[in-house]
């Protein structure tokens, strides 16, 4: 008997033998037994490590007797999971690699992946074009940044290159005096400010006067007199007071700023359509299971990627089988 050919079985049911036709073929499990002459397919992004679910791989995990030590949501997907769809993988979050951008997350392990920015996972090759996706705009700004910076580089270095040498320090003194105007602008001639003001200004000016004179002749130990101190007193209460009202007021106008702010927030916080409360645009979601998600954002994980793959002298991101990451 070979595949494709029809067998007759001979059956109990409901206490009445029956004779059946059956069609001979393969026997398709959702976690396959055995990787026969395969390496087994990883991908690594940013520090996370995916893996496909296998026989193998929990022998390696658990040892041989991994029916038992194994977490029983993985016994159950490698003992009774079913097939649904062509090409269908269990795909694991094999562990996390220590670094920065995974701070927080080093704990997880061997947790199933559903879901990635809400896009259900089918296998390990479709993870990698999800996450090529994703990663594809930030990497064409980065790599545009990067050309954009090293032209930069070039153009400068070759001006100065044909520049004439460096300046005498007598040139460089005179630059340097003239580069910054606005100091010069800033200082006013006393006589413009006399000029300027009114008689109330001029009597400020001359309490300041006297309020310096005062303190340098309690430094020598002179007395002060009492019309001099009944004047502070009086020019310290006038420019308290509207000080107050102003603090009050600004402190009513920064509360009144805050509650609508905290309106505003409640209202426009999006809670129904992301409950991580992130912008899907800029962060990746991982959903795993137990309820568990890791977000990272796309920008800094495409330019952190590289440093990990180094610090753990892992030569590339991702399988031979899997397609190059862009």
């Amino acid at each position: 008997m070979f595949l494709g050919d029809m067998c007759k079985l001979k059956i109990l049911r409901q206490g009445e033998v029956m004779t059946v036709e059956v069609k001979l073929d393969l026997v398709t499990s959702l976690v396959p037994t055995q990787l026969y002459d395969k390496r087994p397919s990883y991908l690594v992004y940013a520090g996370l490590v995916f893996v496909s679910l296998s026989q193998p791989y929990m022998q390696h995990q658990y040892c041989k007797d991994w029916a038992r030590k194994a977490p029983i949501r993985l016994c159950d997907r490698v003992l009774y999971g079913v097939l649904n769809k062509a090409g269908q993988e269990v795909i694991l979050l094999s562990q996390v690699l220590a670094a920065e951008l995974t701070t927080g997350y080093e704990t997880m392990a061997n947790l199933q992946l559903f879901k990635v920015n809400g896009i259900p996972i089918l296998n390990l090759k479709h993870l990698a074009s999800v996450l090529d996706d994703i990663t594809r705009p930030f990497s064409k700004n980065g790599d545009s940044h990067n050309s954009a910076a090293k032209t930069e580089i070039t153009v400068t270095t070759d001006s100065c290159l044909k520049a004439s040498p460096l300046p005498k320090q007598n040139e460089v003194t005179v630059k340097s005096s003239g580069a910054n105007p606005r100091q010069n602008e800033n200082i006013i001639p006393l006589k413009e400010i006399s000029q300027g003001m009114d008689e109330s200004d001029s009597r400020s000016c001359a309490k300041l006067k006297t309020l310096e004179d005062v303190k340098k002749d309690v430094e020598r130990g002179s007395s002060v007199c009492d019309s001099d101190v009944d004047s502070l007193s009086e020019d310290r209460t006038s420019s308290t007071d509207p000080r107050k009202q102003d603090f009050v007021k600004s402190d009513s106008c920064a509360r009144d700023s805050f509650f609508s702010s905290i309106q505003t927030a409640e209202e426009n916080s999006g809670v129904d359509q992301d409950p991580t409360l992130l912008n899907r645009e800029d962060f990746v979601h991982f959903e795993l299971d137990k309820d568990k998600i890791i977000v990272l954002h796309i920008p800094t994980a495409y330019m952190a990627a590289p440093e990990i793959l180094r610090q753990y002298a892992i030569g590339q991101s991702r399988s031979d089988d899997l397609p190059t990451p862009p």
